[in-house]
């Protein structure tokens, strides 16, 4: 039931080749789990690459639970679907669930 209810706070979001997804200092609101495509951790000018994620893989946690600043950049490397769960969003659905 829990889980139910956390997937109905995840809401699809599409982007295309080199759009940025979150920019280092950012605030850090929402978690994104990579449902496909791939992108990229850079540095905040996009000139060096940290890593490269792919289907399954999620970022952005570290700000939501650290209550921080995002640390780095996340673009997209070409066509990608992210699902988001944002605490605004979640907060909306069970709110609706249980009231």
């Amino acid at each position: 039931m829990v889980v139910r209810a956390l997937s109905r706070c995840l809401q699809p979001a599409y982007y295309l080749r080199h759009e940025y997804i979150v920019r280092k200092d950012d605030v850090a609101e929402e978690i994104f789990f990579i449902d496909n495509g791939k992108v990229e951790v850079v540095s905040e000018d996009g000139a060096v690459v940290f890593d490269t994620m792919s289907s399954g893989e999620a970022f952005g946690e570290v700000g939501v639970i650290n209550e921080a600043p995002r640390n780095a950049s996340v673009i997209s490397r070409g066509p990608v679907v992210l699902l988001v769960f944002s605490d605004v969003v979640c907060t909306a659905c069970i709110v609706r669930r249980f009231i």
